[in-house]
């Protein structure tokens, strides 16, 4: 089975997540928390998980998930998530160097995103960012079963 990504897009208040951390091979990075999707497990669960160990993040609801093929074939999913206003990202690994940012659309540093991740950005994550002004940010058990 080819290698798969996940990611995940966390938004909170019209903004959304993102990390400036170092990596290996290209030095300091922007870009939302990744990672590989395991055999046993789906794109939204790799990015859950991913998002839990590398900012300690927990309380988030699932909302859409954009699929995309990046420059090199790999298939990388685009995990939209609610976030809570209830906890902040945190580091959770020193060698990463990581910062968190709440960045409004406008202010997303997509210029310096990986190619796939500004494909996405432009045009997926705005649309996104306006669905979240127009719904509101705590959702009761009752509404979702509505769905």
């Amino acid at each position: 089975m080819e290698k798969s990504i996940a990611v995940a897009v966390v938004i909170r208040n019209s903004k959304v997540l993102v990390q400036h951390r170092y990596r290996r091979n290209s030095g300091m990075v922007y870009e939302f928390p990744c990672g590989s999707v395991d055999a046993d497990e789906s794109a939204e669960e790799a990015a859950i998980r991913e998002l839990r160990e590398e900012t300690g993040l927990q309380n988030v609801r699932h909302v859409e998930t954009f699929h995309y093929t990046n420059e090199s074939g790999m298939q990388i999913a685009f995990v939209v998530l609610n976030g809570s206003d209830k906890e902040e990202p945190q580091e959770t690994n020193p060698a990463r160097k990581q910062t968190f940012y709440w960045f409004a659309f406008n202010e997303i540093p997509i210029a310096e995103f990986m190619p796939a991740d500004r494909e996405f950005a432009q045009k997926d994550l705005k649309a996104c960012l306006h669905k979240s002004l127009r719904q509101p940010h705590e959702i009761s058990d009752e509404a979702i079963k509505k769905n």
